[in-house]
Order: C-alpha cells, then structure tokens, then sequence
C-alpha cells in the first residue's frame, strides 16, 4: 500500500507544473487591442483608424510594417482582424500586401489600388 500511495502521490507532483510565466496564446498579446486575434471579426469602428481622405489612406498604409495588424475588408463584407505577412512583388504587378486572416494560416492579398477602401489601421488608443 506504501508504494501504490508514493506511486499516486508522484504522479500527482509530477502534474503540477510550476507557476505559469506569462504565456502568448493569442498574437494579439504582442500588439494592438486587447482580446481581438486572428480572423476576428468587428462591427463597431471603435478600434479603427477611418481615413475618408483616399490619399492620405494610402500613406497611411504605404507605412505598415510586416508583423503588423490591420482591419481587412473581406468579400463578405465584415472587417477582419489580420497581421501582415509580406508584401509580395510579381513583376510587372503593382504593390501588394499579404494578410494572415484566421488561426489556420489562411492568406488575402490585397492590391494598392484597392488599400484605401480594403483596409484600415488598429486604433491602439482606447
């Protein structure tokens, strides 16, 4: 019986981890506003820089780093949380920004001329 009860009272230490450190789980940890992550859908403007000024949208956008999340407008009409993944160049092709949109590695593409209406920047200030 010693043994059976030493055997269960190890397995049960061996269980127990130490205290948590500050895990990531969600890459909204890393940046932008609190408990959205990826493919998040939002239908309030709140966390959203709106620039009505199609030119200055652009500039905006033009400065958006890889790494960094941003508001997409989807074919279904809804804007959805997304972090950049890359700005591929096909030659010949205008400028492009590649989105990750959902937890599962799913991608958009979007091309300059359809940036100021597609996409928005993360308010961080609320």
């Amino acid at each position: 019986e010693d043994k059976l009860s030493t055997a269960e009272t190890t397995k049960s230490t061996s269980l127990t981890q130490p205290p948590a450190q500050p895990s990531l789980d969600r890459l909204s940890d890393l940046d932008g506003p609190p408990n959205f992550d990826l493919g998040d859908t939002f239908h309030s403007s709140k966390y959203q820089i709106i620039e009505s000024n199609p030119t200055k949208a652009l500039h905006l956008i033009s400065q958006l780093r890889i790494h960094d999340f941003a508001w997409i407008l989807r074919s279904s009409r809804e804007w959805t949380y997304a972090i950049i993944a890359d700005f591929p160049e096909d030659s010949g092709e205008e400028a492009s920004i590649r989105f990750v949109i959902d937890k599962l590695g799913n991608t958009k593409t979007l091309k300059m001329k359809h940036w100021a209406k597609c996409i928005r920047l993360v308010d961080k200030s609320h």
